[in-house]
């Protein structure tokens, strides 16, 4: 993750650099009058340019070095160090989820009976006759056994929310690591929405980058790369439902056309999502596809029974009691929550303290009632269970810690914003999209005036500095003036176009350019006729030429005038060329998404600050003086900044983070954070780019505290 961030840092740093300094030289040589410095300091800075954009190309290169093939001895010793480090890992993780104590659940798992999920019989097992997986998951050895016995070690783990997929897929992790001999592959779970099929087309390259990003301690990227080459490693593909369907389609696809003979794969997923995505694009070959039934009352209050202390048991001697006398179809509120994992994790884990009222859950009449009793404990309950880390290596351990109530208090107003936002656009979605979070939740010209007022305290900033460097003259007086109406207009022009902003869908900066030179020519061309930057390259023509004509003469100002309108117009193609909405096969997560359009965004600003600003500011500072250079410059800068461009989601979710944040103190205005966190807490999941609750129940749950005014 590091490296990744950092080459798409350096990357157009390096180039941008690199342009600037050629364009001092191109300038400084047509026209040697016109930038300052001329004399022996020139070549100084001109120079400086050029060792700064070859240090940031070269800092693109940082963490992806590759060394030689590996040894085999050498491979083996990686082999075993990732292993120890991966069991370490999930180990401490099924200890603070508490699900290994005193042992796993008991829950029985079989092949699915929905034969059109699952490819040939014949290609999946070897004993047709036989069933090809059945077991329970407090005894899995028995279903690591099975799972080796596969022809090609390639298991689908089904079920729905709350079944205990991801559990078993570590318990299998923790299995297959404990009894792997000397030359089996590692088993590693990668949770699936960090893969971009657009970018890493091969899932192997995938997984040795995430390898060698998860594992940079032990492994370069070469060595991932031919451990996974080799089938050194088992990949875990947890989560396969939470992207979107046409990218768990273009996963499906792109598995089965780069699995070799020696790819084994396990795969957790819900499985009405991973049907649906089977039926419209294919199968996995060869692959097992198993599902979970439900826990008899008598297997749950066995668990229960072994996982409460002995000297708890008389106060779960009631409930005890009801799930043992109750017959394998009986429907009441406690049997029906007992029937699921996480139904029983919650029976157990909301009654853990010593002053717990356990026979509370008896007294519930309706399935409803007994789980809003647990979700109301449930914030609680998983904050008390999982301690905050920022280890790379713990994808279940939240970043901070939370006060339970407030928490409860803040995921109600997102469940009730979620609410208005699907009755607002007449839909029933329970999708919580960061860019989407102005449009729903301030006036649509809040954003306009946040990004006006930004406009003009750089517009009395730069009035002040050229106040500073001018001191009190008629010319002083007279920049000052056109500053000031320069940037009361641009202000008044933002305010009107930044009112779309929460409109914008996030984007993302494809810097990449082979496969897309050809694009360039088209982008070229739109950046002269499209409205934003005719319009905003018409007015540094105007402002440029007209300035720099009245200082010194028509010629030198119509020069200027098509040098600052050229630039713009350039910038503006550069712009259009790299920004793209996020590809449909691009797996993105709601952070990678709303990073993806940040650095979009940032790249914009430093675009139109570095060539437009710095070039126009220092060759009009030459002609005239260093505040006319300096003016002209930053509203070359300001105005590329808001104008360009079609993806600017970042800033205007910014303003309603801050407005709900610090100004109505409804939610942490660092808020992707506090959505991470509850991701890792298990309250959210992330589908695509969008979050969810994790249960419908619990997004209703939780809107119903937020319009009753309760908390708990």
């Amino acid at each position: 993750m590091f490296v990744r961030k950092r080459r798409a840092f350096w990357q157009p740093s390096g180039a941008l650099l690199a342009i600037v300094s050629i364009a001092i030289g191109v300038v400084s040589g047509y026209f040697p009058n016109l930038i300052p410095l001329q004399g022996g300091a020139l070549p100084w800075v001109s120079g400086a340019f050029v060792v700064l954009s070859v240090i940031a190309l070269w800092g693109a290169r940082g963490g992806s070095r590759t060394n030689g093939p590996i040894t085999p001895d050498q491979r083996a010793a990686k082999r075993e160090t990732l292993a120890g480090l991966v069991a370490r890992q999930w180990r401490e993780e099924l200890a603070i989820r508490r699900l290994d104590k005193p042992h796993p659940m008991p829950v029985g798992w079989r092949l699915t009976a929905d034969e059109r999920v699952m490819d040939h019989r014949e290609n999946v097992s070897r004993d047709l006759l036989g069933p090809v997986w059945e077991g329970s998951a407090d005894h899995v050895k028995g279903l690591a056994a099975q799972f080796l016995d596969l022809p090609r070690r390639r298991l689908v783990i089904c079920g729905d929310s709350g079944m205990g997929k991801t559990t078993l897929a570590v318990q299998l992790i923790l299995e297959l690591i404990d009894s792997r001999a000397a030359d089996d592959p590692v088993p590693v779970l990668l949770p699936v929405a960090g893969w971009d099929t657009e970018r890493f087309e091969r899932f192997q390259d995938w997984v040795a980058d995430r390898l060698s990003d998860d594992y940079r301690s032990v492994l370069t990227r070469r060595e991932a790369a031919d451990l996974v080459a080799d089938g050194d490693i088992l990949p875990v593909l947890d989560g396969m439902d939470e992207v979107s369907p046409s990218v768990l389609e273009a996963m499906l696809l792109a598995l089965n056309k780069f699995m070799t003979a020696v790819d084994g794969l396990i795969v957790t997923s819900r499985s009405g999502e991973y049907a649906e995505a089977v039926l419209a694009s294919e199968a996995l070959t060869a692959a097992a596809v198993v599902e979970p039934d439900p826990l008899p009352p008598g297997a749950a209050a066995e668990y229960l029974a072994r996982s409460i202390s002995p000297a708890d048991v008389p106060r779960w001697s009631r409930v005890l009691a009801h799930l043992r006398l109750a017959k394998p179809d009986t429907r009441s509120p406690l049997t029906t929550i007992a029937a699921t994992p996480f139904g029983l994790w919650l029976l157990r884990r909301a009654h853990s303290g010593k002053d717990a009222d356990i026979d509370a859950v008896l007294k519930h009449r309706t399935v409803e009632e007994l789980r809003t009793h647990l979700f109301d404990a449930l914030p609680a309950a998983l904050i008390a269970d999982r301690r905050p880390t920022r280890g790379p290596m713990m994808p279940f351990r939240p970043r901070h810690r939370w006060d339970p109530v407030r928490l409860t208090e803040m995921l109600g107003r997102l469940a009730s914003i979620m609410e208005d936002a699907a009755a607002r656009d007449g839909t029933r979605g329970r999708d919580l999209a960061w860019w989407q979070l102005a449009r729903h939740t301030i006036p649509s010209w809040t954003v306009g005036e946040v990004a006006a007022l930004a406009v003009s305290l750089i517009g009395e900033g730069v009035s002040r500095l050229v106040a500073v460097m001018e001191g009190a003259s008629g010319e002083a007086a007279e920049n000052l003036r056109i500053v000031g109406a320069s940037m009361v207009a641009l202000a008044a022009v933002t305010m009107a176009a930044a009112r779309r902003w929460p409109e914008n869908a996030p984007g993302f900066a494809a810097l990449a350019v082979r496969g897309r030179l050809g694009n360039l020519g088209a982008e070229v061309a739109r950046g002269f006729v499209s409205f934003p930057s005719v319009l905003v390259s018409t007015w540094l023509v105007l402002i440029s030429g007209l300035g720099v004509g009245q200082r010194t003469d028509p010629g030198t100002g119509l020069i200027v005038a098509l040098l600052s309108g050229t630039m713009f117009w350039l910038v503006a193609s550069l712009v259009f060329w790299a920004e793209t909405p996020n590809p449909a096969t691009r797996a993105s997560t709601p952070l990678t998404s709303l990073r993806d359009d940040r650095r979009l965004n940032v790249l914009r600003v430093f675009m139109t600050g570095m060539l437009p600003g710095l070039v126009l500011g220092l060759v009009v500072a030459r002609i005239t003086d260093p505040s006319w250079g300096l003016t002209l410059g930053m509203l070359a800068a300001v105005g590329g900044s808001c104008f360009l461009g079609n993806h600017h989601a970042w800033f205007a979710y910014q303003v309603a983070a801050i407005g709900l944040g610090l100004v109505r103190r409804e939610l942490p205005w660092r808020l992707m954070p506090f959505l991470d966190d509850c991701h890792r807490l298990g309250l959210l999941r992330a589908v695509g780019p969008v979050y969810q609750f994790r249960h419908a129940d619990l997004h209703d749950h939780f809107a119903g505290r937020a319009g009753s005014g309760t908390a708990t």
